[in-house]
């Protein structure tokens, strides 16, 4: 699944991705500088908890923990402001 980071939250580490079926999922970073908005991402951003994307855009791996998935953008904002 790919999906392109909509918002972040680099302060606490969290960051919302908008997949290819229009929903959003929260994944928690585990590294600093993992992403920023607008990079493609791809891997298993439909199933929570610990998780190996790849960040296409900067062509390198990062380990992530999906804290949801599917959800509504306005959800997506709560949990990223």
């Amino acid at each position: 699944m790919q999906g392109t980071v909509k918002l972040l939250n680099a302060d606490d580490a969290v960051a919302a991705v908008q997949t290819e079926a229009g929903d959003f999922t929260i994944i928690g970073l585990m590294s600093e500088d993992a992403v920023t908005v607008g990079d493609r991402v791809s891997g298993a951003l439909d199933a929570d908890g610990a998780a190996s994307l790849r960040n296409e855009t900067r062509d390198a791996d990062l380990e992530v923990y999906v804290e949801a998935c599917g959800v509504s953008e306005a959800f997506a904002r709560q949990q990223v402001d």
